[in-house]
């Protein structure tokens, strides 16, 4: 019964936090004396952080907003950003076409601004909804596209995630040995950037296949 409570108390807390964001970024949004760059910035962080993982119609509700704005605005990065959402959003509801759709006009207005940053996190997105469409030859060009933008600029950012990804295709085609090798290549960077959330994917992936594999002692 304690559990339980404790539980039931975890929830409301997370929905109390949730309420707050939402009330504090939705007032940014709202106050027409805020620059134009923190009111969508608000309505960004609202559809990443406050709905992108559990309700993902609302989420591209806001980042359909925002790009509505930077429209209106001529401001081709916050489209973009809003675009990548949108694909984000798609991509959960398991509306793949939409999500590819998206992803590419995010992509096609980032080589156009020049924001090779932003243009990785495009370059990831679409290669996960092929990811989960099985389309693994399709993921796998998508993620080496955004790993050459990543040797381009010579950033380390983004770069665990992609490799982490790469190696969920080799784990679902069979290849574990593979699929280890860029696991640990994702851990080792997310640790040295202490990146804590994706040092946790990475070791909870290896775990997996060490669990297929029926590796108990690794």
């Amino acid at each position: 019964m304690k559990r339980f409570l404790v539980f039931v108390l975890s929830i409301v807390l997370a929905c109390n936090t949730f309420a707050a964001d939402f009330d504090s970024l939705w007032s940014s949004w709202n106050d027409i004396s805020r620059h134009d760059t923190d009111r969508m910035n608000a309505l960004y962080y609202i559809s990443r952080d406050v709905y992108l993982d559990t309700h993902p119609d609302s989420a591209r509700y806001y980042a359909e907003m925002e790009f509505q704005f930077a429209k209106e605005l001529g401001n081709a990065k916050f489209m973009a950003e809003a675009l990548s959402l949108i694909g984000s959003s798609y991509k959960i509801m398991g509306v793949y076409d939409k999500a590819i759709e998206a992803y590419l006009e995010s992509i096609d207005l980032n080589k156009k601004t020049g924001n090779k940053y932003y243009i990785i996190g495009s370059f990831n997105g679409l290669g996960n909804v092929y990811l989960s469409m099985d389309d693994y030859v399709s993921a796998m060009k998508q993620y080496q596209y955004a790993l050459e933008v990543i040797e381009d600029i010579e950033t380390l950012v983004g770069k665990g995630g992609v490799l982490n990804n790469i190696g969920e295709i080799y784990r679902e085609t069979g290849d574990h040995q593979q699929a280890l090798v860029y696991y640990t290549k994702s851990y080792n960077l997310h640790k040295k950037l202490e990146e804590y959330s994706g040092m946790a994917t990475a070791l909870l992936n290896i775990g997996e296949v060490h669990k297929v594999e029926k590796n108990y002692q690794d």
